[in-house]
């Protein structure tokens, strides 16, 4: 099957076709590429085949402006088109060619010589970030009585096994406001806040009737993901009570973020909390309007949590991650460019920190219609 990938950490990123094996696993990411601004939801496109004229459309759509791109299918790469080149059967003169290998050998090695300070310059600073996005982000994800909400919605059961599909949009909308009213105000939702978000414009008794099925359904599931994880209903306000056992990253988020307000952070930890969080917001497919209010409270409590985290942190590389997750929930929070901007100079990667301050200006300007205030020399020594 074909789709469309991007990388959604970026406002300025780009679309690539790609191809996927169904009965075996198999990718292949073709060259050519769409232009795309990926800005939440205020961005979207749409991939479609034209079967009647065998063509791929992509349309793409950010704020006001839209754009439709056409390709013919099934898609070619560039080894499918070009012929094979058939060795000749002339015979060549080897000395003469191994003559003009020796001398251009020669010169690309006087060459390279000029070039090797400056190249190894470049290549320390790109296996310095490639070595530490690795460390950072090969983490092994618990696999065992799971739940996951930062990008994306995924279960697993005390067997280890993937039960994500087995929660239906209602379960799984059922599960998050119930979960998330626990977290957030110890309390958990009313009865009635339930049928008021799930089932509004049901009668009274089939909306209790609707609830009651979809709870007894959520307990069996609950029970599945393992023994200490329990739903009460306590003076009709439903409320889900974890155990440690039980391993969930919006309440591993929780806690670490309520253990930094008591004492500096590990760099371990600190690690840890990004390799969560930088996966995205929680339940990204879920827009309805409850969750919503959730989700920018998690978003205000990340951003002023990590910027207050980073004033006890001295590692440049941790830092540039922290400040690069902080711009991925708010692409225009000025404390993070000039944390990033600060921290590659330190480095001395001024191309790249000017690069970064230089982004950040054009996103502003698309995003808020105004130029942004500050130089970058004002930035980096603010």
């Amino acid at each position: 099957f074909y789709t469309l990938v991007c990388n959604n950490s970026n406002y300025n990123t780009h679309l690539n076709l790609a191809r996927y094996g169904i009965s075996e696993y198999d990718l292949t990411i073709y060259p050519d590429s769409i232009p795309y601004k990926f800005l939440d939801i205020k961005s979207n496109v749409e991939f479609f085949l034209n079967s009647n004229k065998s063509k791929l459309n992509a349309l793409t759509i950010d704020d006001n402006n839209a754009s439709l791109y056409s390709l013919s299918y099934p898609p070619l790469m560039a080894e499918d088109i070009y012929q094979v080149n058939i060795p000749s059967n002339t015979n060549f003169n080897w000395i003469k060619y191994l003559s003009i290998f020796i001398v251009l050998t020669f010169l690309a090695l006087v060459f390279l010589l000029i070039r090797k300070k400056k190249t190894n310059t470049e290549i320390s600073e790109v296996n310095s970030d490639s070595l530490n996005e690795i460390i950072h982000e090969n983490t092994n994800q618990i696999k065992t009585s799971a739940i996951y909400l930062f990008g994306g919605f995924q279960v697993f059961d005390k067997k280890g096994e993937d039960i994500t599909a087995q929660f239906t949009p209602t379960l799984k909308q059922l599960f998050l406001i119930i979960l998330l009213s626990s977290t957030k105000n110890r309390k958990g939702v009313s009865s009635i806040k339930l049928t008021d978000l799930l089932w509004p414009n049901k009668s009274e008794s089939k909306a209790r009737n609707n609830r009651n099925v979809n709870i007894s359904k959520l307990r069996l599931l609950l029970d599945k993901i393992g023994d200490n994880i329990n739903l009460n209903n306590e003076n009709t306000y439903w409320k889900i009570k974890l155990e440690s056992s039980v391993f969930c990253d919006y309440i591993f988020v929780q806690n670490i973020l309520i253990e930094s307000t008591k004492h500096s952070l590990e760099k371990d930890q600190v690690i840890n909390l990004l390799n969560i969080i930088s996966s995205g917001e929680i339940s990204p497919d879920i827009h309805t309007e409850w969750i919503e209010g959730f989700k920018d409270d998690i978003i205000n409590i990340l951003v002023d949590d990590l910027l207050t985290i980073s004033l006890t942190q001295d590692d440049p590389h941790l830092l540039i991650r922290l400040s690069n997750t902080i711009l991925k929930y708010a692409p225009l929070n000025e404390e993070a460019i000039s944390l990033k901007c600060k921290s590659l100079y330190k480095l001395g990667r001024k191309g790249s920190a000017k690069q970064c301050y230089n982004d950040f200006c054009k996103t502003y300007l698309d995003i808020l219609d105004s130029k942004y205030e500050k130089s970058f020399n004002e930035i980096i020594s603010d």
